[in-house]
Formats: structure tokens, C-alpha cells, sequence
């Protein structure tokens, strides 16, 4: 908050408190709104001088600590919502109102038809805690779990791209893809086609999802072929349009301890997801499970022992991934040597 300082008073100083933003100590002003006016100040050089630009914004919100927005909050309150529950929407709606400023900035300055936004957060939301009030473990519903788990309710995030005159408007992409498609895909929306890395590229570009992908979509939808939310998650594009197989194999390994005291759909696990399927790997109990993501979103119903060899497959693709990444695992006390790779077990 800025009357603390945003976690700066003297002695009281942690590694969450934020830097750089002494101009708005004491000013009321919350740090969602600071930092958006910050962000603004970055572009206003290169728009003048008619130069590209990347802005990176990553708000603190909606992040703990859940420190109210005044600005929002007292509807929530009225509305009947607990203290923890009112904080926590005032900063949605603080964070929404930094996009809309951010859109508003680029409309006025007349680049917003030249300019893409990428809109994504980190991980699924933090269920574990009070924070925001409500039961743990449920704040992510019909979602299991949160950050930190393989679950969706952990890895199942907003990702929207508004490119103007090639992003065909108001349609929704039921492509899995995941983090690492981020930065081929801006690259290719920059026309950067000549680079290396050190690193290999394990992701993908979203480039023709976005373009070709959402074109064909739109015009489902004119059809009428999707009208439902349902259908349109099960609306399939295929990799000949969008250049993305709706059916590669997406990787998640978390061979971690999160906290401190044992969390049983969080710690030790690993998944892959490849089209509907998805195989969970707990290796803690080196149990497999199955689920099928269209029919079952929350992740309630194990197949496994009802489709054994689509476990095989999908633990045979998890265990050949890893073991090409050379990915850690956790260490058995007893033995000393690593866990199992899934389709070893």
C-alpha cells in the first residue's frame, strides 16, 4: 500500500516489498494504478519518435498480498462480501481498469490499430491460503487445485492476443498450447525471421492459430456451428490451418516440494496433455491417472483402469520427454537414487 511504502518502511522491508516507486509513497494512489502510470510514461518516446516498442507489463495484482484498491472496494462490501473476498475483487477490477487504460492510452495516441497486445497470466490461481477468503482448495472451481499443481485449476490460464486486422474478433481457440509458444510466436508477429538461440526452442508459433486459426472459427460461427461455449471448446482447428497440432504432446513437471507441510494434489507431479487426454504422474505414490479433459474438466473422474493403454501411450511420452531434457527428479530417501520415470513404473 502506498502509506507503507509498498513494503519499504524501515526495517520492515521483505522481498516482495517493490522498488522504484518512491514517487508515490503516501500518495493513495494503489501500486495497480502506479504502475500503470508508469508503463504509460516508457511508451510516450518511442510513439513520439515513431519507433516500435515492446512493453512488458506484469502487474503485481491479482497477487498476494491482497491489499484493497479504494477505489473498487466498497461496492463488494455493500454487495456482501467478506473483507478477504471485497479485497480481492477490488484488485480484479483495479487490474481491468489498467488494461482498459492501457487500450485507452493507444486508441488516443492513434496506434492502436498497429499495435498487438498479449494478454496471459503466470499460473492458475493460488488456492491453498485465505488470502481471498472461501475455502482452500476451491477458489479455482470447476477447476482442481491452483498454482503450483498439474491440475488445471494450476495450469489452465486466460490467454488472449488482440491483433488487429489479422485476429479475427470475438473468437475462442480451443488449441492447447502452452508458455513456451510464447516467444516464437513474437518474434514471427515481428517479423524477426533470422535468429539463434542458445538454448533449443522447444515451443511453437501461434502465428497462424491466431490469423488462419481464428478466421476459420469466425466463419464456424457464422454458420452457426458454434453457438455454445461448449462448442466452442470443442471446435478442432486443424494443424493444416494454424500450423500448431491440436494433439502435440504438452508437458508440466513440478518434481517439488511446494511448502513446507505436505500438499497431496500439489507436490510430486508431473502430467502430459495430448488433445482431450491427460495423464497425471504422482510421484510420490507412483500412481497414473487418466482423465478426459472434454468430458471432465475438473479432473474428478479417473479412467485409467479403464483405458490402460492410453496410459501406456501417454506415459511413455512424458517419461521420453523428460529423459530428453535430462528434467530433475526428486531423490527417494530410502534408496537414494531417483524416482521412477512414469513408464517405468
Amino acid at each position: 500500500m502506498p502509506e507503507e511504502h509498498f513494503g519499504n518502511l524501515p526495517k520492515r522491508g521483505t522481498y516482495a516489498s517493490v522498488q522504484n516507486m518512491s514517487q508515490y509513497y503516501g500518495s493513495g494512489i494503489h501500486l495497480t494504478e502506479a504502475l500503470t502510470l508508469e508503463a504509460l510514461k516508457t511508451l510516450e518516446d518511442p510513439i513520439r519518435r515513431k519507433q516500435p516498442f515492446y512493453l512488458y507489463f506484469a502487474h503485481y495484482s491479482n497477487h498476494t498480498p491482497i491489499q484493497r484498491d479504494e477505489r473498487f472496494i466498497r461496492k463488494y462490501l455493500d454487495a456482501g462480501m467478506d473483507e478477504q473476498q471485497a479485497r480481492y475483487a477490488s484488485m480484479v477490477e483495479g487490474m481491468d481498469k489498467s488494461l482498459g487504460d492501457v487500450l485507452d492510452y493507444l486508441e488516443a495516441k492513434g496506434i492502436a490499430d498497429d499495435t498487438i497486445i498479449l494478454f496471459m497470466s503466470d499460473n492458475g490461481g493460488h488456492c491453498l491460503g485465505q488470502d481471498k477468503g472461501g475455502e482452500p482448495h476451491t477458489q479455482n472451481l470447476p477447476l482442481r487445485e491452483g498454482k503450483a499443481s498439474v491440475y488445471e485449476g494450476g495450469i489452465r490460464v486466460p490467454l488472449i492476443f488482440r491483433w488487429p486486422g489479422k485476429a479475427a474478433e470475438g473468437t475462442r481457440l480451443n488449441t492447447p498450447v502452452i508458455n513456451e509458444d510464447i516467444f516464437p510466436t513474437i518474434l514471427e508477429m515481428a517479423g524477426v525471421k533470422h535468429y539463434e538461440t542458445v538454448q533449443e526452442c522447444d515451443g511453437l508459433s501461434l502465428a497462424r492459430l491466431i490469423t488462419a486459426g481464428s478466421k476459420m472459427v469466425a466463419k464456424a460461427q457464422k454458420r452457426g456451428e458454434i453457438a455454445t461455449q461448449k462448442e466452442a471448446n470443442a471446435f478442432v482447428v486443424p494443424a493444416s490451418v494454424s500450423g500448431v497440432d491440436p494433439e502435440r504432446e504438452l508437458i508440466f513437471h513440478y518434481p517439488h516440494q511446494y511448502r513446507v507441510e505436505d500438499q497431496d494434489d500439489i507436490d510430486f507431479m508431473s502430467a502430459v496433455r495430448k488433445g482431450d487426454w491427460k495423464l497425471v504422474y504422482r510421484m510420490h505414490t507412483g500412481e497414473l491417472e487418466l482423465y478426459n479433459l472434454r468430458d471432465d474438466i475438473g479432473e474428478r473422474n479417473d479412467l485409467a483402469a479403464s483405458h490402460p493403454e492410453r496410459v501406456a501411450e501417454l506415459a511413455k511420452a512424458l517419461g521420453d520427454r523428460l529423459r530428453a531434457w535430462k528434467a530433475p527428479m526428486p531423490t527417494v530417501r530410502a534408496t537414494g537414487k531417483p524416482v521412477p520415470m512414469p513408464d517405468e513404473l
